[in-house]
């Protein structure tokens, strides 16, 4: 069986979805208020129940070859959104993967918990326990210890995106490293990553301000100017007095990693890509293309 029989969207009080023997699919109506990426993970798992053997290894390999383009598709998109993991004693959570960087949905891996948990109540009154989540877009663990991260490490935010220039990527991982416990810190040195990408993208490096307000001369796409100003603003709060406390909002810091991710992904990795693309185009359609543009 590979289609489903029957597929109702109803409320549903701890699970995003369903797959009965039977071949009926049933999802939330929760799932419509969720991002796009996360629905598809959602129906994709609940599918792959009707043609794969019901085992989670068997249904994960087979999720992860059908997610990744998909997945991959989005996943600009879900880096302005940082969500920080935690434990659900219900519905299976939803957090940004410390692992992989996607917001995603993490399954309960119930015979790696300790104590052990057999119903609702049991997750209820054992928060102090020992719990394994699983990455439904990457198959990774979250391991948590009296509902705190003991793996992978404790860092805050989602991990770089693949292609940051090293000189970013170090001062990047070293705020993660201590973001959980000093914000201001983790805040301070993301701008000075961000003073750093402005002088990959052309400018001096040296007055923050004065290279953004250059940036938007050469015409920057707004959204990048105000990703750019909210790191700088927000991190010069951290080191000098200002209206913005980050201890009492440490979900704030958590969200400038998302947005130093998405300024390097839109000015460095995304024009590296398609520079790549237009120069793989044959040799007599460059030339075509120039002559074109010289005689307009």
């Amino acid at each position: 069986m590979h289609k489903p029989k029957q597929i109702h969207i109803r409320p549903m009080s701890r699970k995003w979805g369903s797959c009965s023997t039977a071949g009926r699919v049933t999802l939330d109506t929760g799932l419509l208020t969720q991002p796009a990426d996360f629905r598809k993970q959602v129906i994709v798992h609940e599918l792959l129940h009707l043609r794969v053997p019901n085992s989670w290894e068997a249904i994960q390999g087979a999720a992860e070859g059908v997610l990744r383009p998909l997945i991959g598709s989005e996943r600009r998109n879900s880096m302005s959104r940082y969500v920080k993991p935690y434990i659900s004693f219900g519905r299976d959570p939803t957090y940004t993967c410390p692992h992989c960087g996607v917001l995603s949905l993490h399954t309960k891996a119930v015979e790696h918990v300790f104590p052990r948990v057999e119903k609702l109540s049991d997750w209820e009154t054992s928060q102090n326990g020992l719990y394994l989540f699983i990455c439904v877009g990457c198959g990774e663990q979250t391991v948590f210890f009296k509902q705190q991260v003991v793996y992978p490490g404790n860092p805050l935010g989602p991990a770089p995106i693949d292609g940051m220039p090293e000189e970013i990527r170090t001062d990047y991982e070293e705020a993660r490293s201590i973001a959980e416990t000093s914000p201001r810190a983790a805040a301070a040195l993301l701008r000075l990553a961000v003073q750093k990408l402005c002088k990959v993208l052309g400018e001096k490096g040296e007055k923050i301000n004065q290279d953004i307000a250059n940036l938007v001369k050469k015409g920057l796409n707004v959204e990048i100017q105000q990703a750019l100003d909210i790191v700088r603003v927000i991190g010069n709060n951290a080191v000098h007095p200002g209206q913005i406390d980050l201890n009492d909002s440490p979900g704030v810091c958590g969200s400038l990693f998302a947005l130093v991710n998405m300024i390097v992904d839109r000015m460095i990795i995304q024009p590296k890509k398609l520079e790549e693309l237009y120069s793989s185009l044959p040799e007599s359609s460059l030339q075509a293309i120039q002559k074109r543009d010289d005689n307009p």
